[in-house]
């Protein structure tokens, strides 16, 4: 699907602009990326799985790349795992998983 491409193409960015001298420029786009996702979920009143699972997924990737610890991005990402738990009921111990190992 598209969101597993997504994925792909998040992790080959990370990796070819993960040095030092092109953190900024993968946090932009990061950041870019969150507001498009957040507009997609929105558009879905929230009940988009994937969109959820992708907006986690690049605030994680943001907030590493960052060493940020900032709690207002950190309660917003744990937020999406609480969504994703009632919208994917089946899979709900898994996100409650994450959370407990995030920061």
């Amino acid at each position: 699907s598209a969101w597993w491409y997504y994925r792909f193409i998040l992790e080959w960015l990370e990796t070819t602009l993960k040095r030092p001298d092109h953190l900024e420029a993968l946090g932009e786009i990061l950041k870019e990326e969150i507001k498009i996702i957040q507009e997609l979920i929105d558009a879905e009143d929230g009940k988009c799985k994937w969109g959820v699972i992708s907006l986690h997924m690049t605030q994680t990737k943001l907030l590493s790349i960052t060493e940020s610890s900032d709690r207002s991005k950190i309660d917003h990402s744990k937020r999406c795992m609480e969504d994703l738990s009632l919208l994917d009921p089946d899979r709900s111990q898994r996100y409650m998983d994450i959370i407990t190992h995030e920061k």
